[in-house]
């Protein structure tokens, strides 16, 4: 948006942010340690012939 804010501000607190903030955190570890345990060649893209 071009104010930055998603959904209505009057019903935020810190507390939804923070669990919101957490649950975002913890789903970007999980996608980092599927990379970290990955061949680097799984995850380069193949060239289609």
């Amino acid at each position: 948006t071009s104010s930055g804010v998603f959904g209505k501000s009057t019903t935020a607190s810190a507390e939804k942010g923070k669990k919101v903030f957490e649950a975002v955190v913890t789903e970007l570890v999980k996608h980092v340690n599927l990379l970290k345990s990955a061949k680097i060649e799984d995850l380069i893209r193949k060239p289609k012939v």
